[in-house]
């Protein structure tokens, strides 16, 4: 037989109510609520879990954010800096190729004054050569410039333009008085006074086309550089080059 509980309700004015339930009712109804506050509790934690997770999702997006902000900024800094390089680099090799064109100029003018011709030759496609990060025609201006100085330079090679030594000139080359006879002479060349023993050196590439001892010039050396140009070294203590 299921026992029934009796639970008395008393008020402040003395109204007695009583209500009756059976234990095992009581029992489904405590296992009920039980249960239903269990679950109200984890659902409660899974709430809690799930905010504590959003708000950790929003902090780090937020740090991420301002990180992809910070590195926006800086490859902005960064393309600004490159461009400012770039065009420092087109000003300087605009102003060196300005600068190489006058040279070349100078370089022209010289041998043309001399009697050296400078044959224009056409651009050689492919031929390699510094690259730079101009326009095509500036690029081509440049390698036009960079050829055309090569070809000075292979003119200027050969030309004695130097001196062999050091020293002070004592006689130069034209009209003087000759030191012995006192009487006005041709000097087919030129005088340099210095220590006895000094090296002489070639002002210019070449070959040695003869060699060995005269009346006038005692020792004596003479250089082919070619385009026509020999030089005469004379009075010479000793002769160490080989003749070529």
């Amino acid at each position: 037989m299921d026992e029934t509980l009796h639970i008395i309700l008393t008020g402040e004015q003395g109204r007695i109510r009583s209500l009756a339930i059976s234990k095992r009712k009581l029992k489904i109804f405590l296992c009920f609520s039980s249960t239903f506050l269990i679950t109200l509790f984890l659902m409660s934690l899974a709430s809690i879990h799930f905010y504590s997770n959003e708000i950790t999702l929003k902090f780090r997006l937020g740090s991420l954010e301002q990180d992809l902000d910070q590195t926006k900024s800086k490859n902005n800094n960064l393309k600004t800096v490159i461009t400012n390089l770039r065009q420092e680099k087109e000003s300087l090799v605009k102003n060196a190729v300005s600068e190489l064109e006058k040279r070349s100029q100078m370089i022209e003018s010289i041998l043309g004054a001399i009697g050296i011709e400078i044959q224009e030759e056409g651009r050689k496609h492919g031929s390699g050569g510094p690259f730079i990060f101009l326009n095509n025609d500036e690029a081509y201006e440049y390698e036009d410039v960079i050829l055309k100085a090569d070809r000075y330079l292979e003119k200027i090679k050969p030309l004695p333009l130097g001196f062999p030594v050091p020293g002070r000139i004592t006689s130069g080359y034209g009209k003087r008085v000759d030191p012995i006879n006192k009487k006005s002479a041709f000097h087919a060349g030129i005088d340099i006074m210095n220590s006895s023993g000094t090296k002489i050196r070639a002002p210019a590439d070449g070959r040695v086309f003869r060699k060995g001892y005269d009346s006038d010039y005692g020792r004596y050396i003479i250089l082919d550089h070619g385009n026509g140009y020999k030089t005469v070294f004379g009075q010479l203590k000793k002769i160490l080059s080989d003749k070529g």
